[in-house]
């Protein structure tokens, strides 16, 4: 969804698909971001990037997609990914405000509270006011490919190779 909300900056046409009523030599000049257009991505990174400064939030340096604002409770941070978004803050009220500001400009999708992002599994507490970060699954996909890999066997052709008391009785 989040491609499809980007104006694209710059001239793009496209073939008109067959059976499409138009006349000979002329194109489709794209205007709005479209999956699979390279420039997509960079367009709703932009475009994202632009509201979220608008917003009076701030990109890090070191992550690119990671933005914050305020302080103490009204501190937020928000983290896109593609098209999904993770807004964390102390305050629920600041949580609800922030997707209040999205939802002016994009439509959005509730997800609820989350439970998985990118992989990694979280779990709260929110009495005790602790996240757990998990990323078991992935660790164990990954142990899966790379491990499997290491562990194959691979037989290779001795049939021409002395024996090893063979070798050293015709060494002397």
């Amino acid at each position: 969804m989040a491609y499809l909300n980007s104006t694209l900056k710059h001239e793009i046409y496209m073939k008109p698909p067959e059976g499409a009523k138009v006349p000979r030599g002329k194109a489709y000049q794209v205007i709005k971001g479209l999956y699979g257009l390279k420039q997509s991505g960079r367009e709703w990174n932009m475009e994202c990037d632009k509201f979220l400064r608008r917003s009076n939030f701030h990109r890090l340096d070191c992550a690119p997609c990671i933005y914050s604002r305020g302080k103490g409770d009204d501190f937020a941070i928000v983290v896109i990914y593609v098209d999904d978004t993770l807004i964390m803050s102390p305050k629920l009220e600041t949580v609800k405000h922030i997707k209040e500001e999205i939802g002016k400009k994009w439509k959005m999708e509730e997800g609820g509270d989350m439970s998985h992002f990118l992989g990694i599994k979280i779990t709260r507490d929110r009495e005790e006011k602790t996240m757990d970060l998990r990323q078991t699954s992935y660790i164990k996909q990954l142990l899966d490919e790379h491990l499997d890999k290491c562990r194959r066997k691979s037989s290779v052709p001795l049939q021409n190779v002395p024996a090893p008391e063979t070798a050293a009785s015709t060494a002397k």
